[in-house]
């Protein structure tokens, strides 16, 4: 008896084998680079609402537990967000003596990192001064 002979032999040879390999590895690189790329926006995002927070929080407590006065003043939150709060008086002077009240510009600036900040701005009305 002779052994049959098959002349389609089932398997890879070794040049399938090494393209599907570059494929696959090309493949993955680029998944790598886009999975990358969102945790980075992600982080990122994560980042600006925690500054966000803090910015908020900040100009809740004007006038409460930080006095609405003129002029500046920072600080850190302890989050890694370092914060800096600039009022100023709204209006001319002739405005500023008509109105019932004394209107004051706020902004706060929150910082992060190295490349990351954001600012908020608002008006806060407070008690007139009666000093000429």
């Amino acid at each position: 008896m002779t052994e049959p002979h098959y002349r389609n032999e089932a398997g890879f040879t070794l040049v399938e084998v090494l393209v599907a390999f570059a494929i696959l590895a090309v493949t993955l690189g680029f998944l790598m680079h886009v999975i990358s790329n969102v945790l980075d926006r992600t982080g990122e995002a994560d980042a600006r609402a925690g500054a966000l927070q803090v910015a908020q929080s900040l100009i809740d407590r004007i006038g409460a537990d930080l006095p609405l006065e003129d002029g500046g003043r920072d600080g850190d939150s302890g989050r890694h967000y370092r914060w800096h709060v600039e009022i100023a008086p709204y209006g001319d002077a002739d405005d500023r003596s008509a109105w019932p009240a004394a209107a004051h510009h706020v902004t706060v600036t929150v910082a992060w990192g190295d490349h990351g900040s954001l600012s908020l701005s608002t008006l806060k009305l407070g008690p007139k001064d009666d000093a000429p």
